[in-house]
């Protein structure tokens, strides 16, 4: 567990981010970086660099409310959660056992692609409102990017979300590997200790 890094409690859940996370961090980071060129014309290069280091933060932020979502759900179900940790591939959140029952279980599942579906929508509204109002274009692509990003994530783990694991990236990065050695501890603990969807 020294691969983790403990950020405190938000909504009396311990939630910790894995050295990994700086590797997705700057892939966003560069990737919207050196696609918004070619979208909104006529920016500084810092300009880019700074659109694309908030788009990434707040798609981090998105992951995280996902993961909060699936916690607090499944405290209200009557299952303990250990702790939230934010990683390479997504989110895992760590429970201290099982659903008492399928409709419980359900609850617990899906109540983090609907948190991220609700952000997406939220995002795409923002959008729009921000394109009526004559907002930079550059702020504007970003939140049509955030809107995108996570409803393409959370359609395919509503797709594929079959059992106890963590939340992977599989929406935003096309083709992503499963999770390898450096994972951190709590998601190598097998089905029964968290949420997956890959």
């Amino acid at each position: 567990m020294h691969d983790e890094i403990p950020l405190g409690r938000i909504a009396g859940f311990s939630v910790k981010v894995h050295w990994s996370v700086l590797v997705i961090l700057w892939l966003f980071t560069w990737s919207l970086a050196t696609t918004l060129p070619g979208a909104v014309k006529g920016y500084a290069p810092v300009a880019y660099w700074l659109a694309g280091a908030g788009g990434a933060a707040v798609l981090l932020a998105s992951l995280l409310a996902h993961e909060l979502a699936h916690a607090i759900v499944a405290r209200r179900c009557g299952v303990p959660v250990e702790n939230v940790t934010l990683w390479l591939f997504g989110g895992v959140t760590t429970l201290g056992g099982e659903a008492k029952t399928p409709k419980a279980a359900f609850r617990i599942a899906f109540a983090g692609p609907a948190t991220s579906l609700a952000l997406s929508a939220t995002f795409g509204t923002l959008a729009v409102a921000l394109a009526v109002i004559r907002t930079p274009p550059i702020v504007v692509s970003v939140a049509w990017w955030l809107a995108g990003s996570i409803c393409c994530w959370a359609c395919s783990i509503c797709c594929r979300a079959h059992r106890w694991t963590a939340a992977g990236w599989s929406g935003p990065i096309s083709g992503a590997v499963t999770a390898t050695s450096c994972a951190p501890e709590s998601a190598r603990r097998g089905p029964d200790a968290w949420w997956r969807s890959s």
